[in-house]
């Protein structure tokens, strides 16, 4: 819950009107842009962690983008959420990416975060 209130504070704060989403719905948090409402899937991570297969330490903050529910159990149908907020906690970082953008997983250093932070390139 921290990850969606981090959003939907980062939002209002840029001009959007956003607003939690109710319990049980595929996405997290309503989004108001001029006469649409469009829905926010948002993942949160609390740290970086070791990315996979790499033999050195190279930490990065992982996002498993495809799948929803306790132990992932049910994939995202291609129509259930507009756009996808990507929350590092410990940082206050977010990424926000287009859900054609979201593969199975995504990583990201710190920069990448900082650098996908743009709201307005997703919508």
């Amino acid at each position: 819950m921290a990850g969606v209130y981090l959003v939907c504070s980062d939002l209002t704060a840029r001009g959007y009107m956003a607003f939690p989403a109710a319990e049980g719905l595929s996405y997290d948090v309503v989004v108001a842009v001029d006469d649409k409402l469009l829905r926010c899937q948002v993942k949160a991570t609390r740290k970086p962690k070791a990315i996979p297969q790499r033999k050195t330490y190279t930490p990065a903050y992982l996002f498993f983008c495809r799948r929803m529910g306790k132990l992932g159990r049910r994939s995202y149908a291609g129509n259930e959420f507009d756009f996808m907020a990507l929350v590092a906690l410990d940082i206050k970082a977010i990424a926000y990416i287009k859900l054609t953008e979201a593969k199975q997983s995504v990583q990201f250093n710190r920069e990448k975060m900082t650098a996908l932070s743009d709201i307005a390139r997703v919508l």
